[in-house]
């Protein structure tokens, strides 16, 4: 009988047996060999409907040296929510609550807080978590809240709203240091983008009309804390390099806050609804 030897992948392995429980390769020279993968580790992968690594990566972190994040349904059926959220209420009939508006299939709304200035002219009412938490120019920030006014100032009741990072939720008046969005009609129509550094302010007002419809406002600040960029729906809406607070002590808090100037009596409540709050904070160097 004629002796032909075998060639090609198989060469490697004629009269030799492979180790056992291993997953078989091709070598360099594309020959059959034996991985460094055990059974047990191939059949791990057994089930898989997508690349690991891109599951993995899809998998949010909430914690480490260098990041952190903040987000909030507010579907606790309480106004702490899951981070322990500070109500600060002045004024009759001022009060944060839990309601179901928006909780609808058209709205989409998973959980809602009302946050509610009351009957008299300068009721107010905040819902944050804490006016001293943070200060720019260390670490990137990225703020978005989903939020809604029901009812827009209309000159016999007028109101002003703050909504991002500000550090006026646990009194009255305007943020002395933030970066927040800021609706007044007495100065726009529109939605305003706004700095405070040592209560000197950037006020600019966008193009971005401001409605009774649920709306998303967030603003992203760069890591040094020279510039912040906001955005309306997810569109950018502009950018603002001034009076941004950076110096040791102009710190300030994630919340939102409604107050009044005008109108008293009953049926002159005016409300922010809270639909979610995103904070995510990186850090230039890792703690």
């Amino acid at each position: 009988m004629a002796y032909f030897p075998l060639t090609g992948a198989i060469s490697s392995v004629v009269g030799v047996d492979l180790t056992a429980s291993r997953a078989m390769a091709s070598d360099g020279f594309g020959k059959i060999a034996v991985a460094t993968t055990t059974l047990t580790e191939l059949n791990y992968s057994v089930g898989l409907t997508s690349n690991i690594q891109t599951q993995l990566d899809s998998k949010e972190v909430l914690y480490s040296s260098g990041y952190y994040k903040i987000f909030e349904e507010f579907d606790t059926g309480a106004t702490t929510g899951q981070w322990g959220w500070i109500s600060t209420t002045s004024g009759t009939a001022s009060a944060n609550s839990v309601v179901n508006t928006g909780v609808n299939a058209t709205d989409q709304a998973a959980g809602v807080i009302q946050v509610s200035a009351g009957t008299t002219i300068t009721a107010r009412a905040a819902l944050h978590l804490g006016t001293g938490n943070y200060l720019f120019g260390y670490a990137s920030y990225d703020c978005e809240w989903r939020i809604e006014l029901p009812i827009l100032s209309d000159g016999t009741v007028t109101y002003t709203s703050w909504v991002g990072l500000i550090d006026n939720g646990g009194g009255g008046g305007d943020c002395t240091n933030g970066a927040y969005f800021r609706y007044d009609s007495t100065q726009s129509a529109n939605w305003q983008m706004c700095t405070s550094n040592n209560g000197t302010q950037t006020r600019t007002a966008t193009s971005t009309a401001v409605t009774t419809d649920w709306t998303k406002l967030r603003l992203v600040v760069n890591n040094t804390g020279t510039s912040i960029t906001y955005y309306i729906n997810g569109v950018s809406v502009g950018t603002i390099t001034t009076n941004i607070p950076i110096t040791t002590g102009r710190v300030f808090g994630l919340g939102a806050k409604v107050e009044k100037s005008v109108g008293s009596g009953g049926g002159t409540n005016r409300a922010i609804l809270l639909d979610f709050a995103r904070l995510a904070i990186t850090w230039g160097t890792p703690r």
